[in-house]
């Protein structure tokens, strides 16, 4: 008996864990969005390379309109 308990608990902290690891859903849809909105500035501008990878970096640290 204190063997299935012991396994009981374990599993509920496992699990647990594994739930706290995730991110919010609403933050991950946030920043995707973000993501892709400096993407599409970015290709609107014509910009490809560094330039590219610059402008998105910076837009997605909100240095430029979103």
């Amino acid at each position: 008996m204190k063997s299935l308990s012991a396994l009981a608990v374990a599993l509920s902290l496992v699990t647990g864990a594994a739930f706290a690891a995730r991110p919010a859903s609403g933050t991950a849809s946030a920043t995707a969005a973000t993501a892709k909105s400096c993407g599409k500035q970015a290709m609107a501008k014509k910009l490809h390379g560094d330039a590219r990878a610059k402008f998105i970096k910076e837009c997605k640290e909100g240095k430029h309109g979103s």
